[in-house]
């Protein structure tokens, strides 16, 4: 049970890191569309005004771009922490139930024990009586 825990921290924690590198990936992508972007327009034939235009526009673009894509992994990153959290739970309730079960069966285990010591202690105190008798 235990192991099973750590392994689903350590699938958390591999996510976090995954959404991490993500994140990074998605900036980087953005700044190098942006970087591209930039150097098409400004070596193009244009005039300064239209070529203004065109830089906000394509701008404008790249940064809507790349905030979807960050959205989109935000959610698959919050999607899997709520799978392995669900996970998680599921573990620790299983690990609760057999502990209880356990604890019936020590409880149970320790009844039958003292039982059994009572009916031996009777037999002897009975073989016993049946001794004393005999000796008589």
């Amino acid at each position: 049970m235990i192991k099973e825990i750590m392994d689903l921290v350590g699938k958390d924690s591999k996510k976090k890191r995954k959404a991490r590198e993500v994140k990074k990936l998605a900036i980087g992508i953005g700044a190098a569309a942006t970087a591209g972007v930039a150097a098409g327009i400004l070596l193009a034939p244009k005039s300064g005004k239209e070529t203004r235009k065109v830089i906000v526009d394509k701008a404008e673009e790249v940064v809507d771009v790349t905030k979807e894509t960050v959205q989109k992994k935000t959610e698959q990153v919050k999607e899997s922490a709520a799978r392995a959290a669900k996970e998680i739970k599921g573990v620790l309730k299983d690990v609760h139930t057999k502990k209880d079960a356990v604890k019936d069966d020590i409880k149970e285990g320790a009844h039958d024990v003292a039982a059994d010591i009572h009916e031996t202690s009777e037999k002897i105190a009975e073989d016993l009586g049946k001794s004393d008798k005999k000796d008589k």
